[in-house]
């Protein structure tokens, strides 16, 4: 069963290190067979050209696999079998949009088909459509509820809606029904990390890393959480760091958990060296080159935008229970964020990721960039999208008054922000730039 990678859905958000993706999409492993609503038989040639094209598809000869379909067609107009794979050819080749279309003209001949059904919603993840690829999701684990895949697909998508509660169950199930299942157990470590159940979530990370010493993800998420890594982790780390056949991204992870672990033992000379190699290799590595006159350009263009006041505006006292903490990293945000959630009325959320993800899809929907499109938004606009941004955060924190957000990315967003919150506070963290540099 094809699973969901990281890095679909929401764009703008950040997890994991600057710079640095993890985006995985691996290949279908579903059979194409045994699906009603075909001749009983089908004729060798036919059969002959859907094998071939699976072969093809399996080596990624798309171009091949493609001719080999037409084939199929042009001998059986329009077998949902060689639709369906013409759709799997289309997600693999990225085009999901017309993944999409060829699966849902195979759907009403296979409504029970959970391969489909899996294949359809990946596809509307990819388009940042999580609500419809969620039901499709959903209807999977009712057609193969044994299926670990089913459940992993599931709760991804449930944790990027913020559903985090229901999607710590559905991976779960997938743990049950599959306990080798890593990247589930992954996806269930960052949920419980991000519902503040540190504890838990270091217990998954530590029994990844027990299965799969050199996995970069689990290592990184440790380093992030976890109080303290003794000697014995170090080791592990240094060696590790040190292969030469790793990834980019793996390596990158493994050398910033090991500045940490370093750091842990008392040695700041080695973890500064570390700092460095791993940054190189970060910026070499990486598929996005940072364009500092171009992020200027940005940065202005927002400043320019929100400089005079926007109308019109959600209104007025739309987004009161929300409050936004924004500074550099390492300005003392989580201080003040851990001040507010003090009181009993304030829940503090962490970095949520429900800002940039609604401004990402709202730049999807208008085709345009963000900030072109904020002069063309209208009050109902602004009132939806503030709308959205509490419906989400409304699933995690259903029982206090006020809850904080403190995104890395608010200091970019926070004029759209008070667009559609205008009754939401802003806290503004300052604090010397050289102890921010050296924090």
């Amino acid at each position: 069963m094809p699973t969901i990678g990281d890095g679909v859905g929401c764009t703008a958000g950040r997890e994991g290190v600057d710079g640095v993706t993890n985006q995985s999409f691996p290949r279908p492993t579903s059979p194409l067979q045994g699906e009603g609503g075909i001749a009983a038989s089908p004729s060798p040639v036919t059969t002959r050209l859907l094998a071939r094209a699976r072969r093809e598809w399996e080596v990624r000869q798309f171009d091949a696999a493609e001719r080999s379909l037409a084939g199929v067609l042009a001998l059986t107009p329009g077998d949902p079998r060689a639709v369906r794979m013409l759709g799997m050819v289309a997600r693999s080749r990225g085009d999901y949009a017309k993944a999409v279309e060829y699966f849902l003209q195979v759907l009403g001949t296979w409504p029970g088909d959970a391969f489909l059904r899996t294949e359809l919603g990946l596809s509307l993840a990819s388009l940042g459509e999580v609500e419809a690829a969620t039901s499709h999701f959903r209807y999977a684990c009712k057609l193969a509820p044994d299926s670990g895949s089913s459940w992993f697909n599931l709760g991804e998508t449930l944790w990027r809606q913020a559903h985090g509660e229901e999607a710590v169950t559905a991976l779960q199930r997938a743990l049950e029904l599959e306990p080798a299942h890593i990247e589930a157990r992954l996806s269930l470590a960052r949920a419980q990390a991000g519902l503040g159940r540190v504890d838990a979530a270091v217990a998954e990370w530590r029994m990844v890393v027990h299965r799969d010493p050199m996995n970069a993800d689990a290592w990184y998420g440790l380093s992030m959480n976890a109080a303290r890594f003794d000697a014995a982790d170090t080791t592990q780390l240094q060696r590790a760091f040190a292969r030469q056949d790793l990834p980019v991204r793996a390596h990158c992870l493994l050398g910033f958990a090991l500045v940490k672990a370093l750091e842990d033992q008392g040695d700041f000379a080695k973890a500064c060296e570390v700092l460095q190699r791993a940054n190189l290799a970060q910026r070499a590595g990486s598929r996005m080159s940072w364009d500092a006159a171009g992020e200027r350009r940005l940065v202005d263009a927002t400043l320019s935008t929100f400089t005079n006041a926007i109308s019109p505006k959600a209104g007025a006292g739309t987004g009161a229970q929300v409050i936004f903490v924004t500074g550099m990293p390492r300005s003392g945000t989580t201080l003040v964020e851990q001040i507010l959630a003090s009181h009993p009325d304030v829940a503090g959320a962490n970095e949520i990721r429900d800002m940039p993800c609604i401004i990402d899809a709202e730049s999807r929907r208008r085709g345009s960039a963000y900030p072109l499109w904020v002069s063309d938004a209208s009050a109902q606009d602004w009132q939806r999208l503030g709308n959205e941004y509490l419906e989400r955060a409304s699933r995690r924190h259903t029982n206090k008054l006020r809850f904080t957000d403190k995104n890395l990315l608010n200091w970019h967003f926070v004029g759209a922000a008070l667009a559609m919150l205008p009754a939401a506070r802003v806290i503004i963290v300052r604090r010397d730039p050289v102890e921010t540099c050296l924090a």
